[in-house]
């Protein structure tokens, strides 16, 4: 689904709704580059819509009982710039242990 990628440090663990501090990988880096804190949500195994209007910066979505095994974790990274994103989670999704997804200026 995606080549980038993202640093994910959730502030509770894996298995439990909250937040995170994200940091998007940036290759070559970038020294503006700063982390930024998301929702994170466990959600189940399939294909989840998600909304700007709901998720303003953007969300982690790690699906439940495939949780990372790092802490932190790097993550698969989604830059959207539409209004909703149709996003995979789980299994044999390209997103197994979970996704970023951040919403960027249109």
């Amino acid at each position: 689904m995606t080549n980038e990628r993202a640093w994910v440090t959730p502030l509770q663990g894996w298995t439990h709704d909250g937040l995170a501090n994200v940091l998007e990988l940036l290759f070559p880096p970038a020294p503006t580059n700063t982390p930024i804190m998301t929702h994170l949500e466990v959600r189940s195994k399939e294909t989840h819509t998600i909304n700007r209007s709901d998720y303003p910066m953007g969300v982690v979505l790690i699906p439940d009982g495939d949780e990372p095994q790092d802490f932190p974790a790097v993550l698969p990274l989604v830059n959207a710039t539409g209004d909703e994103v149709p996003v995979p989670i789980g299994g044999e999704s390209a997103n197994p242990n979970g996704v970023v997804v951040l919403f960027k200026s249109s």
